[in-house]
């Protein structure tokens, strides 16, 4: 991806989530829970989710971070609301196998998410990108909490 390219993906994606992010807001009663930092760089996220029937029924969070986390933490939440709990870990799994210098960002596993591709040229910002990942599967698996460093 050119500069230009990964400016635009800045423009589109960033610059939109974080003016306008999904889900930015503790759910009621929720079932999961979980947080996340990135110690590197400050970022911490809090998760909550609310699941039902194998289904992400709700999500929602609070979080301090960087414009790319909070970016990619909203499109995340989008992401998974309303799946089935299978699909979710499938789509968080991918994220975070491919999320590293030199990955691929499959289109067809994670649709949308796959405009992302540019950042991993980039490896100081991958764990920006992972954060939310990680946060999730620690909700889904009941950890309580995730961290980039692992």
């Amino acid at each position: 991806m050119s500069g230009a390219d990964l400016a635009t993906l800045y423009q589109s994606l960033v610059l939109e989530h974080n003016r306008h992010p999904r889900h930015a807001e503790p759910v009621v009663q929720p079932t999961h829970h979980a947080l996340g930092a990135n110690p590197l760089c400050g970022d911490r996220l809090e998760l909550w989710l609310v699941m039902q029937n194998g289904r992400i029924e709700a999500i929602g969070y609070t979080i301090e971070a960087s414009a790319l986390t909070r970016a990619m933490t909203s499109m995340m939440a989008e992401q998974v609301d309303g799946r089935a709990v299978t699909e979710a870990r499938t789509v968080a799994e991918h994220m975070l196998a491919s999320c590293r210098p030199q990955g691929r960002l499959d289109p067809a596993a994670v649709g949308p998410l796959a405009d992302w591709q540019g950042v991993l040229a980039y490896p100081n910002r991958i764990k920006s990108l992972t954060l939310p990942w990680a946060t999730l599967l620690a909700a889904l698996e009941g950890r309580g909490q995730a961290t980039t460093e692992t």
